[in-house]
Parts: structure tokens; C-alpha cells; sequence
């Protein structure tokens, strides 16, 4: 499609009708990406099995020391042995790309796509099957065959290739393809000396066609393909008449009306249409919305109620905010919306504030009442809001380390450890998996009958990293039969977070505490990017369908066995009513 007209058309939500080119249109939309069907099992027999697990397991070795030169030959040794086994596959794929011998790379991992690949922890490399058929690409690329690199680029993109802006990252590609050709494979090409209103019509384009190419169930959007088309039909309609930030907040509700906590547009660091946030932070607590940080100039507002926002009371605001927080449950609309009310230009877009030099705030502390006019300064998405450190030099424990990744404390006080994971990623110097053998350690050396894991910071990150882990709950349970886990969950533990919630809840006996989960046990998520051409805009479309309970499992979240929910008092006063719950039960003992 190249008029913006023709989007008015739009009726049913296909990638064809959504502008998706032609090379995805080619490719099966079912998530089968190997040839299952077709490819008989290896019958010639392996003269030693156990020299052949010995092989492998010193060429995985090899390879997670990134020592490609001794790893090639056991991987060649190894697959010619036993042909079966996608992951030796893709190990000698990815090694021979490390060492330039391209066309036996591109040979691997075509053998790896056919039989499927599942391995971890292995550096320069991910095994999905569209980061598969993106390393072919960059292969054929390397050896200058630039039409064979864009047909599997393609066939990756068809696929849900999820990390499609960050293939700029990548340069064979970008060195055996003409510029234009790059920047469509981006998905930033725009023609020369486009307007401003065909600019934001090509966004709105990309937009849809993203959303039509990543959503993993297009066909179990809350929004029949009617809605979708007339939604897309007005946008383009109005963009003339929209300001910038008034066009990122169309596409906002668009995207928020998909439903799904991982469909959202970062609001920021854009070129065009990029908003502001007001000096403060803002959690929503059982009594209410607080002021919970500022900058140095407005730290005085903190600990202080929030009463009205605008023209509307805080409570009103924060419902009017579910216009663009597409979400897995209402927990999330507990987390999301104070981070939403942050933002002027969405509050005037909403209703919620006048435009204007200000945003007015009724606060009240103490009995008194105060009015404030607040403006929004340039800010950088970190991430969403987790509830702050206290302004203090003295922080109760679940607050003592917010910004580490992962650590632990021994609580002898209690007979317990005590581990924080505050995001699923990890520390060069001392990897998950290292840290979760001191744990193990610590648990014998202690001899501890309680363990706590606090997962109420977590959002997610990298899931696959998550096994080491939940191994150690599992020693902890067979090495103490006696004693219990308690895990420590709330509105923001999200994503790959929630997988291992998931995990725990299913396979161990663990005293889950705190409030109700921000996910669902089985639910639409991963984190598909795309970024927008005319604006610059990023923003991320769910890609994937994580079923990581019984099939059967309908809960919209992870209830806890131990509900607990803090007031703003409790917080302010360094109190943690969830700490102290679980301290009651363990000295009931």
C-alpha cells in the first residue's frame, strides 16, 4: 500500500490487508518451522555412545569458552557420527560462523531449522528457529550474495523475528545490501522528502504491519478485524489534524487495545512526537496514589497524597489510563497507571489535563491541602517504575538492594536466607548459575529451614536463564523436608519473573506472599520490537504464547496463599508487612 488513503479500506486484518510484503505473505503462518513430517530417524548405529556424550560434552565446553578453532572438528566429528541431533547442528553452524567458513555455516543451520534446536548458555547465539534463519542470512551475506540473504531475512521476519530494529547491529547485512534495501529490512526506509503528514501515515502503516507480523494470535485480539480497520481508518483520517504527541497517543490506544501486558509504545526518545513526564513518581497503595519520588527541586512533595489530577480525581485518572495499558490482568493497571499519569501530554489526550504551560496536582498531607502546577521535562525510558528506596540511609531489607540484580542475606534471626532477584539477567563476574551454587552452599553451610525469595521487583528479562535457580529450590526442598520457601509476589512480577512464579507454584510446595501476580499462568508475551521510520518510535508487540501450566489453567493470575497488601504508612515508615507475615508464620512454628 503507498497511498494513505487506501488504509480506509482495510477490512479484514491479513498481513495482506495490513501491508505486510509480499516474502511474508509466502511463509506459513503456523508456528511449525522444521520439517518434522519428512525427516526419518538416523538407523545406523554410534560405535560409542559414551566416547560420542564425551565428545559432546567437551565440544559444548569449547564452545561456551568461545574456542572455535578446537570445537570445529569434534562438532563435524560429532554430526557425522549422529546426524539427529539439531543442537550439534546449530553449535557447528554458529562455530563456523565465528571462523568464516560460510557456506558449511549456512549447511549447519539449515540441518539445525530442519530438526529444531533447544540449547542454552551459549555465547554470540540464541536457537529459535527466525534467529536461525537470521544467521543464514548474514552468511550469504558475508559471501556477497545479497539475494539470498534478503530471502532469509524475510523468511525470519515471516517468522516473528522479534529483535528486527537491533539488526542494524549486524554488519555483513548491512555491507552486502544497498541502502534502501537495508532500511526496508529495518523497517525505517522512508522516500526522500516526505511530509509530515505521509511521514506519520508510513508509521501508521509499519505500525499495523507489525502488529500483523509479530502478534503470535492475531485471530485472539479483544478487537474483531472490523474494529481494527476502522481504528486504523480514522487515525489516518485525523493525522492532519493531530498534533505530534496527539498521533503517538492514537497509536497508544491502538496498541493498547490489543490487550496483553507486552504490547505498549515507549513514548520517548523519538524524533518526532516524543513526551514528557512530570518530576515525580507516583504508587498507587491500598489508601491511595502517593507521591513516592521527585527530583531534587520537588523532594518535598514526597509522602504526600495525590488527590485530583487535572480536571479528575487521582482514582479517575488512573481508570482513564486503561485507554492505552494493554495489560494481562488488572494488577497491572495497579503497577502501569501511576507510571501513566506521569506523562502531560497523555493526560491532556485523555481528558484528564488542560493543555498548557502545567499540570495541576491537588496533593494533601497531614489534614492540609496544596495545589501545584507541574510541567514535563525530556526523560529516557529505564524501565517501568519499581517502588523506590526510602530517603533514608537506613532501608528495611526488601529495599536495601533494589538495584542489584540478584543477592542474599542469611537471617539466622529467622533459621532463613534470604534472596532478592530484582531482574532476570546477570552479572558477568558471577552468572546465575554461580550464584545459585552459593546459595546451595549457603544452605548447607547454615543449615537454614527457611528460604525466602523475593520476586516483587522482578519484571523479567532473560528467561533461559531461569533453570540453575529453581534447581536450588528444588535441593532446598529435598535437603529439607521439614522446612519451607516462601516467595514474595505483586504487581510487577512479570514476564520471564512470572515463568519462574509459574514454575514455583506448580513443582514445589512454596508459601507463595503478597498480592496477586501481575501475569497469567499461561499467557501471550515476549517482547517483539519494532520501531516506526517517520517518528522513530519503539515499541514492542507480544510474539509468543508461553504455556507454562497445565493447558487447562484459566487463571488470570498467581494468587497468594499469604494476601498481603501495604499502605502507604507502612511504606513511608521502612515496614514490610510482607517480611512480617512470614516472620509470624516461621516463629508459629
Amino acid at each position: 500500500m503507498t497511498k494513505s488513503t487506501s488504509l480506509r479500506h482495510v477490512v479484514l486484518p491479513t498481513a495482506l490487508a495490513l501491508g505486510v510484503p509480499s516474502t511474508v505473505l509466502a511463509q506459513d503462518s503456523a508456528l511449525w518451522t522444521n520439517d518434522a513430517f519428512v525427516h526419518d530417524a538416523q538407523r545406523e548405529l554410534v560405535n560409542d555412545g559414551a566416547a560420542y556424550f564425551a565428545m559432546r560434552e567437551e565440544a559444548i565446553s569449547l564452545v561456551r569458552a568461545e574456542n572455535w578453532a578446537e570445537a570445529k572438528p569434534l562438532l563435524e566429528s560429532l554430526t557425522s557420527q549422529y546426524a539427529d541431533d539439531g543442537n550439534t547442528w546449530y553449535l557447528l553452524g554458529l562455530t563456523c560462523l565465528q571462523t568464516g567458513d560460510w557456506t558449511d555455516a549456512i549447511s549447519a543451520m539449515e540441518k539445525a531449522l530442519s530438526l529444531g534446536a533447544s540449547i542454552h548458555a551459549i555465547p554470540t547465539g540464541s536457537p529459535p528457529s527466525n534467529d536461525i534463519m537470521v544467521r543464514i542470512a548474514e552468511a550469504y551475506a558475508a559471501m556477497g550474495d545479497s539475494e539470498n540473504a534478503l530471502v532469509w531475512a524475510d523468511k525470519a521476519l515471516a517468522a516473528r523475528y522479534d529483535d528486527r530494529p537491533f539488526l542494524g547491529g549486524r554488519p555483513h547485512l548491512a555491507n552486502a545490501l544497498t541502502e534502501e534495501q537495508y532500511q526496508r529490512l529495518l523497517g525505517t526506509y522512508l522516500p526522500a522528502n516526505i511530509s509530515r503528514d505521509e511521514g506519520w501515515r508510513s508509521d501508521l502503516r509499519t505500525l499495523v504491519s507489525e502488529i500483523a507480523r509479530l502478534h503470535v494470535a492475531p485471530s485472539k485480539l479483544p478487537m474483531s478485524s472490523e474494529e481494527i480497520a476502522q481504528r486504523v481508518a480514522e487515525i489516518d483520517a485525523e493525522i492532519p489534524s493531530l498534533s505530534d504527541q496527539q498521533v503517538v497517543f492514537r497509536f497508544m490506544e491502538l496498541v493498547g487495545a490489543l490487550g496483553s501486558g507486552h504490547n505498549l509504545i515507549l513514548p520517548t526518545g523519538a524524533a518526532h512526537g516524543s513526551f514528557t513526564r512530570l518530576p515525580l513518581e507516583f504508587y498507587w497503595f491500598v489508601d491511595g496514589l502517593y507521591v513516592v519520588g521527585a527530583n531534587e527541586e520537588h523532594k518535598r512533595w514526597v509522602g504526600y497524597r495525590v488527590e485530583q489530577i487535572g480536571n479528575v480525581s487521582a482514582t479517575e485518572a488512573l481508570e482513564r489510563t486503561q485507554a492505552v495499558n494493554a495489560r494481562d490482568n488488572n494488577m497491572q493497571k495497579l503497577w502501569l497507571a501511576p507510571y501513566y499519569v506521569s506523562l502531560p501530554e497523555l493526560l491532556v489526550s485523555l481528558g484528564i489535563a488542560n493543555s498548557g504551560p502545567g499540570v495541576d496536582l491537588s496533593l494533601s498531607h497531614e489534614g492540609e491541602k496544596y495545589q501545584l502546577s507541574l510541567s514535563g521535562t525530556d526523560w529516557n525510558f529505564t524501565g517501568f517504575p519499581r517502588l523506590p528506596s526510602l530517603d533514608r540511609e537506613a532501608q528495611p531489607l526488601y529495599l536495601s538492594h533494589r538495584d542489584r540484580l540478584y543477592w542474599s542475606e542469611t537471617l539466622p534471626e529467622h533459621d532463613a536466607i534470604f534472596v532478592q532477584f530484582n531482574w532476570v539477567q546477570e552479572y558477568e563476574q558471577q552468572n546465575l548459575a554461580s550464584f545459585s551454587r552459593s546459595l546451595i552452599e549457603s544452605i548447607e553451610s547454615t543449615g537454614a529451614n527457611n528460604l525466602i525469595l523475593d520476586l516483587r521487583h522482578n519484571q523479567g528479562g532473560n528467561g533461559a536463564i531461569l533453570p540453575p535457580l529453581f534447581r536450588v529450590l528444588s535441593y532446598f526442598e529435598g535437603a529439607r523436608p521439614k522446612g519451607r520457601i516462601f516467595v514474595i509476589a505483586g504487581r510487577g512480577t512479570f514476564s520471564a519473573a512470572h515463568n519462574l512464579l509459574t514454575d514455583i507454584d506448580l513443582h514445589t510446595n512454596a508459601i507463595i506472599v503478597g498480592e496477586p501476580s501481575g501475569s497469567r499462568p499461561n499467557a501471550i508475551s515476549e517482547a517483539g520490537w519494532f520501531q516506526l521510520p517517520y517518528s522513530g518510535l519503539r515499541g514492542l508487540i507480544s510474539s509468543q504464547f508461553h504455556q507454562r501450566s497445565e493447558a487447562e489453567d484459566h487463571r488470570i493470575w498467581i494468587a497468594p496463599d499469604v494476601p498481603v497488601v501495604m499502605t502507604s504508612a507502612e511504606y513511608f515508615a521502612g515496614t514490610d508487612p510482607a517480611m512480617e507475615a512470614i516472620e509470624r508464620i516461621i516463629a508459629a512454628d
